[in-house]
């Protein structure tokens, strides 16, 4: 069977065309999104972009995309190569808080790759779920040192939207008021905000922008309207960041729907790592009351403090929540005192500690950025809620555990005694790195060398790893828990003295 030569052209073209549609869009499970990458007409190597239908209406178009290192350049001159075959993907994990504790989403994946007039590769990925459109890039470094240093995704707002967004602020402290310009009433001149920016794109059809999935070496990043009103680009909060071998970018994300859609996804998690965290028990998620809104300098107020811990307890929440400025405390106390207070209120006291915002006033600052600080700084008084101001305190070196069930029947237990003195015989047992990397049991006998500050010093063998081992007479009485080693025979441990087994009764850790 033979066709006339105008027919195959037909043909050819309704082959081509169904080609090029297959191969660009990507579209939700159910198709009420999608999305179409459009490489601009005209040159070869030109703009990248890419517009969104919802319901089967174009709500968002020519979306920009592009990103810069300080040696490669991905924007304006662009080809596309090639595409990836449409991928499922489903999300299904557990949270132990948020909007929910089973979490399931399904997405169709696309990556498409571009390369640049040096021949240089960008790939970004889109996955289109039925309540949103999130996208990355990955590029491959070309030089020994690379940074990323500029990104060029910017979405178009159609002119009069609706839109409700935060003044950009490191804090993330301020307020979202509707604007139909892209303006801050009052304040003409701003034009960077920071996430999330609510978007109403058509009538009840609304568009949340944030970011997801930022990783160590990434660093946040803000939106910009400077140059135009509508147009908001996606702007590094850091000047550069460094890109090593194959680097990926955060996820941008885009949740679409109307208002319960937006109020009910859970978009950002979905493409979040998943935690590294196995051992989750001792996260306990409740109700806290908090001083913070109410009175900006309210912690330095020991009996304003006093009232949000008695609020707690009449409305059975589990926290409390003492905010900055808490090692200024006074008017009738300090933090010591507001500690114990919460605790015999039933209550569980949360510190927000500032180590790094210097911008905001007082603080012990810049404790918590090395690993050794933190162990120095936290070890006094994190477990056992004292502010030990700059110095390590190992008499206040200790925690409790209260079981609430039966660990075992085989365990044996020890006394507690405080009748002891300079010259007595003392055993520790412990596990210290020197010995086999820390795996095995070793026991030391020796002496106590002196006993000062609720600190009981011994000649016994110690090693780094023994921390919380006990210290312990022969006939099976604990008078300390090891807190430290000063030197392969000098153990420095926390007293256990008549005052702390006093305080445990009283807490109910003794039945």
């Amino acid at each position: 069977m033979y066709l006339p030569r105008n027919i195959w052209f037909v043909l050819v073209v309704i082959l081509i065309s169904s080609c090029s549609t297959e191969t660009l869009d990507v579209t939700s499970p159910t198709g009420k999104l999608g999305v179409t990458v459009e490489p601009m007409e005209g040159k070869a190597y030109d703009k990248i972009t890419f517009s969104v239908n919802y319901d089967g209406k174009t709500i968002l178009s020519q979306t920009e995309l592009g990103l810069e290192t300080d040696v490669q350049k991905f924007y304006g001159n662009l080809k596309l190569k090639s595409v990836s075959k449409a991928k499922r993907i489903v999300d299904d994990y557990k949270m132990i808080t948020g909007k929910r504790s089973h979490c399931i989403n399904e997405a169709f994946e696309r990556t498409y790759s571009f390369e640049n007039q040096e021949g240089n590769a960008l790939d970004i990925t889109f996955r289109v779920y039925d309540n949103g459109v999130v996208f990355r890039y990955e590029i491959n470094t070309i030089a020994d040192k690379e940074y990323v240093v500029d990104e060029y995704t910017a979405y178009n707002i159609p002119q009069g939207a609706k839109r409700w967004m935060q003044q950009y602020d490191p804090g993330y402290e301020k307020f979202f008021p509707v604007s139909t310009d892209g303006k801050l009433p009052g304040r003409p001149k701003v034009n960077s905000w920071g996430y999330p920016g609510l978007i109403e794109l058509q009538d009840s059809v609304f568009m949340l922008i944030t970011e997801a999935n930022i990783r160590r070496g990434h660093c946040g990043s803000l939106l910009f309207n400077g140059d135009n009103n509508d147009r908001y680009q996606v702007k590094l909060a850091d000047k550069k960041q460094v890109a090593e071998k194959t680097w990926v970018s955060p996820w941008r994300v885009l949740i679409i729907g109307g208002l319960s859609d937006i109020v009910e996804s859970t978009l950002v998690t979905d493409v979040s790592d998943p935690s590294k965290v196995e051992y989750t028990e001792w996260i306990n998620p409740g109700m806290v009351s908090w001083i913070y809104w109410a009175y900006n300098h309210g912690s330095k107020d020991y009996q304003k403090v006093k009232e949000y811990i008695d609020l707690a307890a009449e409305m059975h929440w589990p926290y409390n929540l003492i905010d900055w400025e808490w090692d200024e405390m006074s008017n009738g106390g300090n933090l010591q005192d507001a500690v114990k207070y919460t605790l015999n209120k039933g209550i569980k006291p949360l510190l927000w500690y500032n180590s790094s915002t210097s911008w905001i006033g007082p603080g012990p600052l810049f404790r918590l950025n090395k690993k050794q600080d933190r162990e120095k700084d936290l070890a006094g008084y994190v477990v056992h809620g004292e502010f030990n101001g700059t110095n390590w305190r190992p008499e206040i070196d200790y925690a409790f555990l209260h079981w609430n069930r039966n660990i075992s029947n085989n365990v044996g237990y020890f006394g507690i005694s405080w009748s002891y003195s300079p010259g007595d015989t003392c055993l520790s047992v412990g596990y210290p790195d020197d010995k086999e990397d820390g795996e095995y049991l070793y026991k030391s006998t020796s002496t106590i060398t002196s006993i000062n500050n609720c600190v009981i010093d011994s000649n016994n063998y110690s090693m780094p790893g023994q921390s919380g081992s006990p210290l312990f007479l022969p006939g099976g009485y604990a008078i300390g828990i090891t807190s430290a080693t000063t030197g392969e025979h000098s153990m420095r441990s926390v007293q256990l003295d008549n005052g702390i087994t006093t305080w445990l009764n009283q807490n109910g850790y003794f039945d």
